[in-house]
């Protein structure tokens, strides 16, 4: 469903301001691609009973993030010189796009958790990317994703009635992950990073505390089921479902915002 209400945005948009579509094409068909290879896979994975192999889903994770590098949306490395800032910017580009799309689908475990992340997130980018005609497409794709992650998260709340699956997932971690690197982002220091990190910080900080924690234990990060999430750490407290929820929105929100503010955008 937010697949379908994402590619209806853009193609209403087309056909609304089919000049500003043009300009901006290419990069947003190649994101659209990726997702649609990722909404394939996730679906192939939710209807199998063990799932698809991790390294077969890895591998394509890669591929179709490797699709936006030659679609030149990635992160500049400008630091060290030729040809090792672009080895590192291929290689950074690949670590962020792969780690945010499992990271989002990670962090589905409660209801409406995922869903309201994502619209907080893509609403924020909207503001931010509007400010900046060269983003044209990042506000388009946002926006997209914005109406449909609200009006599946009308149905995703708890008590929730559908839920994102891998296929809903991988879709708005890879949307997100692209849309948050298109335009210029380019890392003379490793604080250049931290307005794209800060945009999608609750996912961030999931998973890295959850791998690092999962590391120090001896344990597959990737394949070692546990209740070792911010979520599960709230509900641990005793926090609801919907609190636990409502909780990480307000960091998202908040880590938007700085990210904004960081940027140089005016939050709206």
């Amino acid at each position: 469903a937010i697949y379908a209400g994402v590619i209806a945005a853009i193609i209403l948009a087309g056909c609304l301001s089919p000049i500003v579509l043009a300009k901006v094409q290419v990069g947003i068909l190649a994101i659209l691609l990726g997702g649609s290879v990722l909404v394939l896979v996730g679906f192939i994975d939710d209807q199998l009973q063990d799932g698809l192999p991790p390294l077969f889903r890895l591998v394509v994770q890669i591929l179709v993030a490797l699709l936006l590098v030659v679609s030149k949306i990635q992160i500049h490395i400008v630091y060290f010189g030729a040809p090792i800032d672009g080895i590192l910017s291929v290689f950074v580009t690949v670590l962020w796009v792969v780690g945010i799309t499992n990271a989002v689908n990670l962090m589905d475990g409660i209801d409406g958790l995922a869903g309201g992340v994502s619209f907080i997130t893509a609403i924020s980018l909207v503001a931010a990317s509007a400010q900046f005609e060269a983003r044209a497409a990042a506000t388009l794709i946002s926006a997209g994703v914005a109406g449909a992650a609200l009006g599946f998260l009308r149905h995703n709340y708890h008590p929730s009635r559908i839920i994102l699956g891998d296929a809903g997932a991988y879709f708005l971690g890879y949307v997100l992950a692209a849309t948050s690197i298109l335009g210029s982002v380019k890392v003379t220091t490793f604080t250049s990073l931290i307005p794209t990190i800060m945009l999608l910080l609750v996912p961030v900080v999931d998973t890295s505390q959850v791998i690092i924690k999962r590391l120090l234990s001896g344990n597959n990060p990737l394949s070692t089921p546990g209740k070792d999430h911010l979520h599960h750490r709230l509900l641990a407290q005793g926090f609801s479902q919907r609190h636990s929820a409502v909780i990480l929105w307000g960091v998202t929100l908040a880590g938007d915002i700085i990210a904004m503010r960081m940027q140089g955008a005016r939050p709206m």
